[in-house]
């Protein structure tokens, strides 16, 4: 190749680059004289390294001094061409070494590229992203093809890429993830084939869209530096423990701490529960009464989990076949739980209330309860009873209540919403659908377990409607907690409201000193009432016309159809009040 023959050295040119043209480079002054000196060099030099053997033939004789000369230039522009575009690279290289996050160290870079890749949305392929990068500079291609870790997510890969990145992750541990829920380029079997040979490195697994019968062969090797697993079948073909369950990695995952199974059963007794941080399990059918132990057990042996999560379990028998065990007569403390998630199954209460009355919480957990109560059920159907030493202490601490209906989020008639909070932070949600809900929750709070902090509440989009019992179980909470200082209703019956004004038979929330009501439909006397009951005549005080309790001293009404502002500026000589 004649562009590698020859290698001149440019004359330096004293112009400016940007004044330079082609047709100014050839002009008549002493530098383009140079130039074509050189170029004429280049032409001869050429020629006399032609090879005749490769010479032009032409039809007329004549030409064929044409036709050769004429090769003769298209081999020295392909020379000049190809130096300067190695040239140019060179200097564009050099151009982005002097970038200042060139200089910066290629480990740094590389751990950046780490960074970056990590937050890439799971639904996505990393090949893009590596592609990506690699093309800003020759650095940055060569930090990611010598960066193993950037090539270990095999996500929505098709077969010859999915071979490259397994090749250039070289010994890096490896995340296994595959969602039949996404378009995919290779059908699990194809996949697993691909990645099960490299079992030894795998890292994370997740899998949605397992079946046991078809893929759990390539799940049949120990699994020494497995952290995280997921496995994820039908959840309409629930699995019951009656079929002997599944044994993955053979039984050898000795790093395991995050395991997660969703319509796959793994018998209680296998070593895979054992030293868990997390541990999630979701539509499985138990019909051996000492399940129950064995998943207790199961906590016992995982002293350092964090997040537990139990989703639509079934269980086909009742609690008087549940034999007591030695090994469970006590509660298994937990000391470091942080999120507990229950979902029951419609007829299964008594088994998540079984789970809960056998482990002892620590006051820093955040508890989500998800269930469906009939008419007539309350929280007694799930939450154990209290006692001296509670399973769920941090309820007690509880300082803020909300309530809100919820039916937009449910296909149920009636869905309630309830969350607790101490400073600021969840202490606990309770998502309920059902029948006469508003009636079987606030009849049960403060009695399952007693709330002596309680102080703000709020209730939002609340109905009665077929309830004729709501009213007098809200009377009873209100009782129930006299430490209340402050209630919000927006979207509540009057009914609900109306209870707040006090009279000879009844006076409830004796601190009470701030009320909200926001788009609730009461009228001018109820609300005229509440505030004469609560507040001294003429202005705001610390203590109400009967001495006992303490005044209302601030009212918020909000786009209440029924409440004009004429009628909330008769108010304020009770009270500071607010309105729009």
């Amino acid at each position: 190749m004649i562009a590698r023959a020859y290698k001149y050295e440019l004359i330096q040119i004293p112009r400016s680059v940007d004044s330079c043209s082609p047709r100014a480079l050839m002009s008549t002054n002493a530098d383009s004289a140079d130039l074509q000196q050189l170029v004429r060099a280049l032409f001869d030099d050429a020629r006399g390294k032609f090879d005749p053997i490769h010479d032009v033939a032409a039809a007329n004789a004549d030409r064929a001094p044409l036709e050769r000369e004429a090769a003769v230039v298209n081999l020295v522009t392909e020379a000049v061409n190809a130096y300067a575009a190695l040239k140019l690279s060179y200097i564009r290289r050099r151009q982005n070494q002097l970038v200042p996050i060139h200089r910066l160290p290629f480990e740094i870079l590389s751990s950046v590229f780490q960074f970056a890749e990590r937050g890439i949305d799971t639904r996505e392929s990393t090949s893009q992203f590596l592609s990506d990068i690699s093309s800003v500079s020759h650095l940055w291609r060569q930090i990611v093809l010598d960066t193993p870790r950037l090539w270990t997510r095999l996500f929505l890969l098709p077969a010859t890429i999915a071979s490259t990145f397994l090749s250039r992750s070289k010994h890096a541990p490896l995340h296994v993830h595959y969602d039949s829920r996404l378009p995919q380029r290779l059908d699990l079997p194809s996949y697993l084939e691909l990645v099960s040979p490299q079992l030894h490195r795998w890292k994370s697994c997740k899998l949605h869209g397992l079946s046991i019968e078809k893929h759990g062969s390539f799940l049949q090797a120990p699994a020494p530096n497995l952290e995280v697993l997921e496995l994820t079948a039908n959840p309409r073909l629930m699995p019951t423990d009656q079929l002997g369950g599944f044994d993955p990695f053979v039984g050898s995952t000795p790093r395991l701490h995050e395991l997660t199974l969703d319509a796959i059963y793994i018998p209680f007794t296998n070593a895979i529960y054992t030293g868990l941080s997390k541990l999630s399990l979701s539509h499985i059918n138990f019909a051996n009464p000492d399940s129950l132990n064995q998943l207790i057990r199961v906590l016992g042996a995982s002293p350092r989990i964090e997040v537990f999560q139990l989703q639509k379990l079934t269980f086909s028998f009742t609690i008087a076949e549940v034999a007591p065990s030695v090994s469970v007569s006590s509660a298994v403390q937990l000391p470091h739980l942080r999120f507990l998630k229950m979902v029951p199954h419609n007829d299964s209460h008594w088994a998540y209330r079984y789970i809960l009355s056998h482990i002892i919480t620590p006051p820093s957990l955040q508890f989500d309860l998800r269930t469906f109560l009939r008419s007539g059920d309350d929280l007694s159907e799930v939450l154990p009873p209290w006692s001296d030493s509670p399973n769920l202490p941090r309820l007690s601490q509880t300082q803020t209540l909300s309530f809100a209906n919820r039916p937009e989020t449910s296909y149920d008639d009636q869905a309630l919403e309830i969350r607790s909070f101490e400073s600021g932070d969840l202490v606990a949600s309770c998502y309920l659908t059902g029948s006469d809900l508003v009636q079987g929750t606030l009849s049960s709070l403060g009695q399952l377990f007693p709330m002596p902090f309680l102080e703000h509440v709020t209730f939002t989009s609340i109905c009665t409607d077929g309830e004729p019992g709501a009213v007098f179980a809200f009377a009873n909470f209100l009782a129930r907690h006299p430490t209340i200082k402050s209630i919000s209703f927006t979207k509540c019956p009057e009914e609900f409201i109306e209870v707040l004004a006090h009279t000879p038979a009844q006076q409830l929330c004796p601190s009470l000193t701030k009320l909200s009501v926001t788009s609730c439909d009461i009228g001018v006397p109820s609300l005229t009432k509440i505030v004469e009951s609560r507040a001294v005549s003429g202005g705001s005080g610390r203590s109400s016309p009967d001495g006992g309790a303490t005044c209302l001293e601030h009212l918020d009404v909000h786009r209440c159809p029924r409440i004009t502002r004429e009628s909330v500026l008769l108010l304020d000589k009770y009270m500071a009040v607010g309105s729009t």
